[in-house]
């Protein structure tokens, strides 16, 4: 595979998520976390955007969901201790639930 960032269409995919924002469902939500976080990109508004939106919805979250953005989170070095509470909350909360991949996203975050 072929790792190629291009800083031009990084940007005009982060500028069409904020302004579909609205529309997107919470698996689409953490599915841009994790690819921020993969990219390390450090867009600030968006990221702050993605997070409140999927504060809004965490506690109807699948476990990859929260867990993926725990480890979106951690990538991103994002440390505001509401967006922390909230997605340590709800994986205690569900925490029996989660399968191994999940425990493990969790516990490097």
């Amino acid at each position: 595979r072929v790792e190629l960032r291009h800083e031009a269409l990084v940007s005009a995919i982060s500028s069409e998520s904020m302004r579909r924002i609205d529309e997107y469902s919470r698996q689409h939500i953490t599915n841009i976390a994790w690819a921020l976080g993969k990219l390390n990109v450090s867009d600030r508004s968006l990221i702050t955007t993605l997070l409140d939106r999927s504060m809004e919805r965490l506690d109807m979250a699948a476990p990859q969901d929260i867990s993926s953005m725990a480890w979106s989170m951690a990538r991103l070095m994002e440390r505001e201790p509401r967006y922390v509470q909230a997605v340590s909350r709800e994986a205690k909360r569900g925490i029996g639930e989660y399968r191994a991949q999940e425990l493990s996203n969790l516990s490097w975050s």
